[in-house]
């Protein structure tokens, strides 16, 4: 199909940029993230995310979705 910079998929891929440049930093940069502060970036960044006023129907529910998304 034609591309559209608010295809779900598109924005979605160029969020999931932005959220895992977050777990590297912090990892690199700060400490090796737990589990539990992964998951609570993931939640946090869903906010983010619906503010862009794009569907969400393309991001994952959770981190560990997000990482099979991420790592495929």
């Amino acid at each position: 199909g034609r591309y559209h910079a608010l295809d779900p998929e598109t924005y979605f891929w160029a969020h999931a940029t932005f959220v895992e440049q977050i777990y590297y930093f912090a990892d690199t940069f700060v400490k090796r993230l737990t589990d539990a502060e992964r998951e609570q970036i993931w939640l946090e960044s869903k906010t983010w995310y619906r503010r862009y006023g794009v569907s969400d129907r393309a991001m994952p529910a959770t981190y560990a979705e997000f990482e099979q998304y991420w790592d495929r």
